[in-house]
């Protein structure tokens, strides 16, 4: 048999220069993929639209959370109004006043009784005119009885 048909197994060859005719070189162990290009990029772009998802959800949650801001600022921006004022709001006496906007009511405080047309509702008092034309602002806090 001759040698040429055999394989060569040789692990290191050094050689400043090899000469053959028909030289066939196959690596020992497993084989790289055929396209490893192509699955780097098919990994690439799973992630690639995996962290796009991600961003839009962060984008979501970032607008979610400006609402949110924006409500608190508004209720302390109230509050602020609130204490500054000395004059808490009642939306109990705010919606009676409100309904009878125009009538003329007969307001209970502990200094006496005021009677007079609603003519301006606020969050924290009330606006009467009374029949001689004086204008009373009464305080929601002050109010004990209206008629």
């Amino acid at each position: 048999m001759s040698t040429l048909n055999r394989p060569l197994r040789v692990g290191v060859i050094r050689a400043q220069r090899i000469v053959a005719q028909n030289l066939q070189i196959r690596s020992v162990g497993p084989s790289p993929s055929p396209f490893p290009v192509r699955t780097i990029l098919r990994e690439l772009r799973v992630k690639v639209r995996h962290l796009e998802h991600e961003v839009r959800e962060l984008e979501h949650e970032n607008r979610e959370i400006e609402r949110q801001l924006h409500e608190l600022r508004e209720r302390v921006k109230r509050l602020e109004a609130q204490i500054s004022s000395g004059q808490p709001p009642n939306p109990a006496l705010q919606a009676l006043f409100a309904s009878k906007q125009g009538q003329v009511v007969t307001v209970s405080t502990a200094s006496g009784t005021l009677t007079g047309t609603v003519t301006l509702v606020g969050t924290n008092a009330v606006e009467l005119t009374e029949s001689s034309g004086d204008i009373l602002v009464i305080p929601y806090s002050k109010i004990t009885g209206v008629q």
